[in-house]
């Protein structure tokens, strides 16, 4: 049986897939500010003109244009924006320190947005490493594309960004501006429509006082300043606070028993033990009730004994309890010797101490050093990082002067909830506020402002102006602006280009003031004419060097058999473009409105509207790339290629999901991993154990109780985690039991996580859904895992592969060791922190084959395939295959064919579909994308070097191939195992011709 597929190139309506190449216009102008005639770039014989280059890119002239009306326009404040950038990148400024900081702070949101898009340094620091290098190559790439700035990308990593920050100004909120300053001056255009929207609004807000009778009807009133001030500065200085935080109620209570201090209407009573054992203690504390008067005489009232000086050591002594592993805070009475669960003795040394010596909060305070003050010392944004309304606890609620009769306290006498913790705090210290800030005792008590405050009333409607200028607030007044502006085009096609973006433009016909003017902006009065020469340098920059070896590529393609073969398919052009014409009439264009006219269509896109210059310039030069960049016939290297790309794709692919179990530790309490922690480090309190021991024993409870359940590993591990989560850090007082403590509560998780909890150890789990390695993905795909997550995971999966059929769960424990953390132990590791992790694989998706047995082929549908393209007829015997590891160089081959000639594959069987889909596919989009495209045609049309007139653009060249190559390649890191593309641009430009 023979199946024929008979297979002729067609002609298409649009721009090809395989087209590469604009068209120049034949007719021209000479233009001396760009030195018209003068040779730009060479190749061989060949040789493109700065005019002939203008002539092209003139047509994608439009941004340029708009940015240079926009300049026009914004005139003034564009030097203001230039002036006040140089000012704040060189520290000299006569700008006000308010302004400085004003554009301070929208120059670095723009730039930290742009390279990292975050708006903070902190935040850029949460992006894995691969995620930072990526935003900053990006960037380093754009910014040589539009201003030929030679950056590495090293210098953009937020560490150096942040390393390299220098003081500016003495406020601890403008401290530091980043390294990003330096490119600040690209950002000046959207400073300069800030500025101008900023005036625009202040003359408002004039013309709508001017017209109000009252001033309580202003369009700040002083109740908008009030809200201001205390929304933006009641919390601006800092605060000194110890901080206390717990898992929940329950810790908090567990932890004020063991000291014996019960809490009631704020005040703190001390339960003394007596001689009670501590199980007897414990029930007795449970059942006491201060407010019985009748048990009066069993209580001692703490609070009023020992002052705000004792409840603060007390809070010291709380510290030092709860935070074991950190080094503890000075304190004033000894806790040495003492039982390291039931603290009531230590109460009792606080009492005699404090009862007998009036010492206050500052006396115990002046003892400590100066950074260990610092450590506890918080600004509004520490704060806010904690949490907003923790900040306006400790900043309004908290009084380091607390009026007691008004039920004010500088300590909390309860748990203080935020998100999933508690915390109490003891308010030890805060800074002055500057004098301008009783300006809301000024307004509010309507007493006579004091210069220097009705100064920082001005400054703050400045701000609060300045707050208004939302993006889409600029982007109305810009909008406006450029409505009221006029603009003359003077050469033709630049106009037709500009008309067909804009549609209130109207043509000119007006003459040209000089002969090297392009365009006249006339705006409030003010008349700019913008010349050919600048725009041309904008374009040329952009874009010039790339788009010259198009255009000495296109003139050697009509050079070429290819070329010549082209004339006897005239016809088919011509019917082709009479048929793209009608459509354009009948308005199915994408894009283009019939609207537009025949003229401006053909010009726009051909650039031409001569048939026979469209023909030869447009579809011969269409189909003789094609011819080029398609000559599969005997091309065995190319086949071969393609399977060995697809080979390296199926060896690493892999589709699984699974969870990482990590155990970290968070010293600090920011809710991240401790990067650097040392885990040799021995445990508080436990010398004989680290803190790997305490990890490795932990991870192998997890184990066993996963290893013993009767529910599914994932379950068990989610109520384990669960429980570990939301336990306490302190038992009853026994973890062990050794067979006679009636105290002992196997039942309580406590028993089970205390001591863990104690040492500072989380525990938490991620989740990684239908992760692939698939390598022709970038390193963040769809999912939150890591590289080096993926890299575990597929190895877990060719391991969980050699199973007759895959396990519905795979726990990553057999190399598990108990005396050591080999084996699952990484550092920098899957959540690219420093801790103990293990995957349990949850579920993996069987890998695409290639495999086709002849036996599965009843009706002899897949032998003797006669392929015919382009006059090509090749005959292929089978596309059988027993190999399921990769295709066959028949398989390859029917599918190349078959794409090239309906742009997809459908007549594989379905199972082999899959694997052409998975594996082939990418690697065929990868060839025929722009990018490699674009190389191959270079290196088949232009045999000799490529010669630029001026010697700069040679590295300009080489950089912009690099940029290219590395977009293409999505920015994938070619170290990395899973590159699948590796060593691509070479082999696609050493590809034989032959077999």
């Amino acid at each position: 049986m023979i199946n024929k597929f008979r297979l002729k190139t067609v002609a298409t309506l649009g721009i090809g897939a395989l087209s590469v190449l604009a068209l120049a216009s034949c007719k021209h102008t000479s233009y001396s500010s760009i030195a018209y005639d003068d040779v730009y770039a060479s190749s061989g014989s060949y040789s493109i003109t700065n005019g002939e280059l203008w002539e092209e890119l003139k047509w994608n002239s439009y941004e340029v244009l708009g940015e240079k009306i926009e300049y026009a326009v914004l005139a003034d404040e564009v030097t203001e924006a230039q002036s006040a950038i140089a000012a704040i990148c060189d520290d000299s400024s006569d700008l006000s320190v308010q302004k400085q900081k004003r554009y301070l702070d929208y120059l670095e949101q723009l730039a930290m947005s742009e390279v990292y898009g975050v708006s903070e340094i902190d935040a850029a620091k949460d992006l894995t490493k691969k995620e930072q290098e990526d935003l900053a190559q990006q960037f380093v790439d754009n910014m040589y594309i539009d201003y030929q700035v030679v950056i590495d990308p090293q210098d953009l990593t937020p560490s150096t960004v942040e390393q390299n920050g220098k003081t500016m100004f003495a406020d601890t909120k403008y401290e530091e501006t980043y390294y990003l300053y330096d490119y600040y001056y690209k950002y000046e255009i959207k400073l300069a429509e800030k500025i101008f929207s900023y005036n625009y609004l202040e003359e408002y807000i004039e013309d709508y006082n001017d017209d109000q009778d009252d001033e309580d009807d202003y369009y700040f009133t002083d109740a908008d300043v009030i809200s201001y001030q205390k929304e933006n500065y009641q919390y601006e200085a800092d605060r000194t606070a110890l901080y206390i935080r717990f898992t929940d109620e329950d810790e908090i209570e567990k932890t004020l028993r063991s000291f014996g201090i019960k809490v009631s209407d704020g005040t703190m009573y001390f339960i003394p033990q007596a001689d009670k054992t501590n199980t007897e203690y414990n029930s007795y504390y449970d059942d006491f009730d201060v407010t019985d008067q009748a048990t009066a005489d069993r209580r001692i009232n703490f609070t009023q004994v020992v002052g705000d000086g004792g409840v603060f050591e007390l809070y010291c002594q709380m510290y030092n309890y709860i935070y074991s592993y950190r080094d503890a805070v000075p304190t004033v009475v000894s806790a040495a010797g003492n039982d390291t669960l039931h603290r009531r003795d230590i109460t009792e040394k606080i009492l005699a101490y404090f009862n007998n010596n009036n010492v206050s909060v500052e006396d115990i305070t002046a003892a400590w050093d100066s950074e260990l003050i610092e450590s506890f010392t918080y600004s509004q944004e520490d704060l806010d990082d904690i949490d907003t309304t923790f900040k306006q606890y400790i900043s309004s609620t908290l009084q380091v002067e607390p009026d007691l009769a008004d039920g004010e306290y500088r300590y909390s006498t309860s748990g203080y909830s935020i998100g999933d913790y508690y915390y109490m705090a003891f308010k030890m210290a805060e800074d002055e506020l500057a004098d301008e800030y009783v300006l809301v005792d000024d307004i509010e008590n309507d007493t006579e402002i004091p210069e220097e405050r009705s100064e920082y009333r001005a400054e703050l409607i400045e701000e609060m102006m300045w707050e208004k200028l939302t993006d889409s607030y600029v982007s109305e007044r810009i909008s406006e602006a450029l409505e009221d502006t006029k603009v003359y085009i003077y050469d033709e096609d630049v106009e037709i280009v500009y008309a067909y973006n804009v549609d209130s433009y109207s043509k000119t016909h007006k003459n040209a003031p000089t002969k090297d003017t392009l365009m006249t902006v006339v705006y409030d009065g003010n008349k700019t004419n913008i010349t050919i020469g600048e725009v041309y340098e904008k374009l040329e920059a952009e874009n010039g060097v790339t788009t010259a070896i198009d255009l000495l590529s296109e003139k050697a393609i009509k050079d070429t058999d290819e070329y010549a073969d082209t004339k006897e398919d005239i016809d088919d052009y011509e019917s082709t473009l009479d048929l793209l014409l009608a459509y354009f009439a009948d308005g199915q264009i994408s894009d283009y409105d019939a609207s537009l006219g025949k003229y401006n269509f053909l010009k726009l896109y051909f650039h031409e509207t001569d048939v026979d210059d469209i023909i030869d310039n447009y579809y011969r030069i269409q189909a003789a790339t094609a011819k080029i960049l398609t000559d599969y016939a005997n091309n065995t290297a190319f086949y071969e290629m393609v399977q060995s790309y697809a080979k390296a794709a199926y060896t690493d692919s892999f589709k699984a999901s699974a969870t990482n179990i990590q155990i970290y530790v968070d010293m600090d309490e920011d809710g991240e991993a401790d990067l650097d922690f040392d885990w040799s480090t021995a445990i508080p309190g436990d010398s004989s154990s680290t803190y790997a021991d305490y990890a490795i024993e932990l991870m192998q409870t997890f184990i066993t109780r996963m290893e013993n359940a009767d529910e599914t590993f994932a379950t068990t591990l989610s109520s384990m985690v669960e429980e570990y989560t939301s336990s306490g850090r302190f038992t009853n007082g026994i973890d062990e039991y050794d067979g006679t403590n009636t105290e002992y509560d196997p039942t309580e998780p406590e028993t089970r996580w205390a001591k863990y909890k104690r040492a500072g150890i989380y525990v938490t789990t991620t989740d990684y859904t239908d992760v692939a390695i698939s390598t022709y993905e970038s390193s963040s795909d769809n999912t939150v895992a890591t590289n080096s997550a993926k890299a575990k995971l597929h190895e877990l999966y060719n391991t969980i592969s050699l199973y007759d059929t895959y396990p519905s769960e795979y726990l990553d424990s057999a190399d598990y060791d108990g005396d050591s953390a080999q084996g699952w132990l990484m550092t920098n590791s899957l959540g690219e922190t420093m801790g103990y992790s293990m995957l349990l694989v949850t579920s993996c998706t069987v890998r695409s084959s290639a495999e086709f047995d002849s036996k599965d082929d009843v009706n002899g549908r897949y032998t003797n395939i006669v392929i015919e393209y382009d006059d090509i007829v090749k005959t292929i015997e089978n596309i059988y295959n027993d190999s399921e590891d990769e295709a066959s160089i028949n398989q390859i081959i029917l599918f190349i064919y078959e794409y090239l000639n309906y742009g997809t594959s459908t007549f594989f069987p379905s199972s082999v579909q899959s694997y052409i889909t998975d594996f082939i596919m990418p690697v065929y989009e990868k060839y025929t994308g722009t990018a490699t495209q674009r190389e191959l045609l270079f290196a088949k049309t232009l045999s000799s070097s490529i010669s630029f007139t001026d010697s700069d653009n040679d590295s300009r060249l080489t950089e912009m191939m690099a940029i290219n190559r590395r977009q293409d390649d999505n920015y994938l890191d070619e170290s990395d195992e899973a590159y699948l593309f590796d060593n691509w641009w070479t082999t696609v430009l050493t590809l034989g011709d032959g077999e």
